[in-house]
């Protein structure tokens, strides 16, 4: 008789599944635009709940390897009443693969943009998949899971060894009625102040003379290093040397976000060229500002 076993592989690749799976039905832009640098202790937190799980499962397994351990190990270990109780989150199971079906078809209709998707239907078409997978048990499933995770592997390979990536249109322009972006949370704005933002694109130099001339009383600036000079009495927060991406991607958080603890009623920004990492730093900069944005 054959031995099941899963192997390094597969549990690797079961890990990566996992991981990706989060990434894809996880909104963290939208969480940080919500609470901001607390997000990172939410992360802390969560990862060190994870490592104390991720510790005990093999110290409890070892000794228990029982079919139904979500049962049985909480009646060897607790109580047999309360097992019934404890293990009731096995049963929400279904529920939870129902969700992820139906936000998962919120991701196949920008796929194909030229066709009409109904997103409950390819709800119940990924539902379907997953019931005549799991139909023939679980190693055909984790086999099928494996070659996802695979597949993804190297379409992301190919990516960066190809070099060739397609910039969707809502990561530089504001889409118009009836346009769809690539992904459902490139729609909106993140990582937005309260207060209004307006981006000003071009030459540096240019860029800060105009919000010089026109930056309103009460208003706030997000300006490079050079010409924080230029604008005395106004709530300034310094985005980096013009020249220095890197720094700037640190700092464009923290310098939109700072601005909700100060009385502003609007806020100008300076905005880098798209070369390099600039095109994240201009996106997120746009993005806040809702694709408000003046070119000099």
């Amino acid at each position: 008789m054959e031995k099941k076993k899963i192997g390094l592989i597969g549990a690797l690749l079961m890990g990566i599944g996992c991981i990706v799976g989060s990434g894809i039905f996880g909104s963290l832009p939208t969480v940080a635009n919500e609470y901001g640098a607390g997000v990172v202790w939410a992360l802390v937190g969560a990862a060190f709940v994870v490592v104390l799980r991720a510790l005990s499962m093999p110290y409890t397994a070892a000794p228990l390897p029982v079919s139904g351990a979500q049962f049985m190990w909480d009646v060897k270990l607790i109580h047999p009443l309360l097992a019934p109780f404890i293990s009731f989150s096995t049963l929400l199971m279904p529920t939870m693969v129902s969700l992820f079906g139906v936000l998962f078809a919120m991701y196949v209709q920008p796929l194909f943009p030229n066709t009409e998707i109904n997103s409950t239907l390819a709800a119940v078409g990924l539902l379907v998949v997953f019931t005549v997978v799991a139909w023939f048990g679980n190693r055909t499933a984790i086999n099928a899971g494996n070659i996802m995770v695979a597949l993804l592997l190297i379409a992301i390979f190919l990516y960066i060894v190809l070099g060739h990536v397609e910039v969707d249109k809502a990561v530089v322009s504001l889409l118009k009625d009836g346009e769809r972006p690539k992904a459902p949370g490139m729609k909106y704005r993140h990582y937005a102040p309260k207060a209004p933002v307006t981006v000003v694109t071009g030459d540096p130099e240019a860029s800060a003379r105009y919000i010089q001339t026109h930056l309103p009383e009460g208003a706030g600036v997000i300006c490079f290093t050079e010409y924080k000079e230029l604008f005395p009495g106004s709530s300034i927060h310094n985005l980096g040397p013009a020249a220095d991406k890197a720094e700037q991607a640190r700092r464009v958080f923290d310098a939109l976000r700072e601005f909700d603890h100060e009385a502003v009623t609007e806020i100008y920004a300076q905005c880098p060229d798209t070369a390099g990492l600039g095109l994240a730093v201009a996106n997120r900069l746009k993005k806040a500002a809702g694709f408000h944005v003046i070119e000099v």
